[in-house]
Formats: structure tokens, sequence, C-alpha cells
């Protein structure tokens, strides 16, 4: 099987998310089949970092030129952190030229997600619509596994999060703007 990585943002307010994640990969993942896991840390001290770093040579922990604060959901520091994202897992990808899971950080694994690279899809999405079908698909979890269709399709996502209006964010509304482009990707 190919292997793939995951990536993620970090600030100092989801520290406790970062290790309930890391620590859940390593328990439920198939290790593997992972190249790395690769967040970007916005603000975690470097205490932290160190231990997370020890718990797996995969473990990946880059850190950011800016500190970024966010008191709650929602706020600047928060839309700064999650337009990060984007970005990042583009330059992950155009970089390491891999299959990538951008994966919230507020996420945990209770299963393996290997058998996703099986599909033929460009882009995978994870759909809710039974929880919302005016906006099916949310940000907080997305597979890129062509890496070609995938940068493309990054390109056209980060530009379409600039036009995005009425929304507290961009991201999720923008990506399915992205999701109705199925004649251009295959989307899964």
């Amino acid at each position: 099987m190919n292997q793939y990585s995951i990536v993620s943002v970090v600030n100092q307010e989801y520290e406790k998310f970062l290790k309930v994640f890391l620590k859940s990969a390593l328990e439920k993942l198939s290790l593997e089949n992972i190249k790395e896991i690769c967040i970007l840390n916005t603000g975690v001290s470097d205490e932290v970092v160190s231990e997370l770093e020890k718990l797996n040579r995969k473990i990946k922990i880059i850190k950011h030129n800016e500190i970024i604060d966010s008191s709650h959901s929602w706020d600047d520091g928060w839309q700064k952190n999650v337009l990060l994202k984007t970005k990042f897992v583009k330059d992950y990808i155009s970089e390491n030229k891999i299959p990538t899971f951008m994966i919230d950080i507020d996420s945990m694994f209770l299963n393996d997600i290997s058998n996703i690279l099986k599909y033929e899809m460009d882009v995978i999405l994870c759909d809710r619509s039974d929880i919302w079908g005016g906006m099916p698909f949310i940000a907080s979890f997305v597979g890129f596994l062509d890496v070609n269709k995938s940068i493309e399709f990054l390109d056209e996502w980060i530009l379409e999060m600039k036009n995005i209006n009425g929304f507290e964010t961009r991201e999720t509304p923008a990506l399915n703007v992205m999701a109705r482009k199925g004649d251009k990707y295959k989307i899964g």
C-alpha cells in the first residue's frame, strides 16, 4: 500500500486536542502506511512539542513564524489558524509529492483510514449532509489523493475562500463551492 501523510495546525489553546489527536493516531492507524504526521505549530510550547515528538519518529511539529492566539472559536486568531491549513497542506504536498490528509486537530481517530487510499479519486471530502444538507461538506477532514490534481484543487480553493462572504468562516463554504466542480475533479 502507498504511504500517506497527515497534516494539521495547532495553537496553544488546542494543545489538549493535539495530545488526543496524536495519541489516537498512534493507537488506531497502521503506522507502516504513514510517512509522517506533520503539525504546523502556531503557539504550543517547545517543551510540549519535545514531549510529543518523542512519542514516535513519524511525528513532526514545525514551528510557524508567528504565534497565533485565540480565545474562542470563530475569533480572529481562530480564523488565521484555519486559513493557514490550506496553504500549509498545499506547500506540504508540493514539496513531498505524497497523498495527504488535512485533518482538524480537534479530531481523534477511531479506526484506521488507510483504506481511503484505495479510491480512484483526486480529493476525498467529509460528507455531513445528514446534519446539514445546505452545506454538506466540512473542511475538518480532506484527503488529497492525486498530488497534481490536489495542488490545482487547493489553488482554486484558496482563491475561492477570498470570494466567500456572509459566513463567519470561509474554509467550509468555499469547499462546498469546490465540491460542485465535480466535472473538473474526481471527488469522493
